[in-house]
């Protein structure tokens, strides 16, 4: 007996099946497309806090650069006010004024004056107006003074005050005064003359000026007249007048040198 196979052909998938492949596909490729995309997001992500970090490295280190510049330029700052301070200022002819006010050579009693005849400066030393001089290229500080409310100075011993001060600051500063002073002219006019005419001249030579400070006082003596003691001499005003009175000068002496002058108007010796 013979049998005869017969197979039942495949009749493929249904149409209902094929749209589910379809749509498997879809759904996959879509899935492919989305990982891809979420893919390079994330690659541009990652680029972009690469670059933001990079950008923050670089500015950290822009600022940092700063940050050194300006401490460099600080200490040298610093460096330069400390060499400033360590090394003084120089006296020169056009801030020696400046100089006096800054150390209150007047004590507050008085203040330096331009309103008359004689300004406030620093002038040459002209031969025909401050006699002969040994130094070469001399100066004369000529200083006119008021009191505080542009009046004038008239007692005695506020002038003497004054100009022991004045020469004081003028010989401890010596080193740092640029030119040679022979004379210091201090003037407290008369304000009631429009001039200043008629006031108070008080001219003493640098020689003696440095002749005073050169010896301790405490080593010089005098007598005190009222009491006849024998009384030590200190830096002060009435011992600088005393000096002067010791070597007091006229200024009609041709034979005295401008920087050994010793003169002033308060002095009897100077009246007639």
């Amino acid at each position: 007996m013979f049998f005869i196979l017969c197979g039942v052909a495949n009749p493929g998938p249904t149409p209902e099946e094929k749209a589910a492949i379809a749509q498997k596909a879809a759904a996959k490729a879509e899935a492919k497309a989305e990982s891809e995309e979420a893919k390079l997001a994330k690659n541009k992500a990652e680029e972009a806090a690469d670059q933001e970090a990079e950008r923050k490295k670089q500015e950290r280190e822009q600022i940092a650069v700063k940050e050194a510049a300006a401490r460099e330029q600080k200490d040298e700052q610093n460096a330069e006010g400390q060499q400033k301070a360590q090394t003084p200022e120089q006296w020169t002819v056009d801030n020696v004024v400046e100089h006096l006010n800054k150390l209150d050579a007047l004590n507050g009693k008085g203040k330096f004056t331009d309103q008359y005849d004689f300004p406030s400066q620093i002038v040459k030393h002209d031969k025909s107006a401050h006699g002969k001089t040994n130094l070469r290229d001399a100066y004369v500080v000529q200083l006119s003074i008021v009191d505080s409310s542009d009046g004038s100075i008239t007692n005695d011993e506020t002038i003497k005050d004054m100009a022991f001060h004045i020469v004081q600051e003028l010989h401890n500063h010596q080193k740092n005064i640029a030119f040679n002073i022979s004379l210091v002219e201090l003037h407290f006019p008369n304000t009631d003359n429009e001039y200043g005419a008629g006031g108070v001249n008080f001219i003493v030579g640098m020689n003696v000026v440095q002749e005073y400070f050169k010896k301790p006082r405490t080593s010089m003596v005098s007598v005190d007249k009222a009491t006849g003691e024998t009384v030590e001499l200190q830096f002060d005003a009435a011992s600088f007048y005393e000096w002067i009175e010791v070597h007091f000068t006229m200024p009609e002496d041709e034979r005295v040198l401008a920087e050994d002058t010793a003169w002033t108007l308060i002095s009897d010796k100077a009246k007639p």
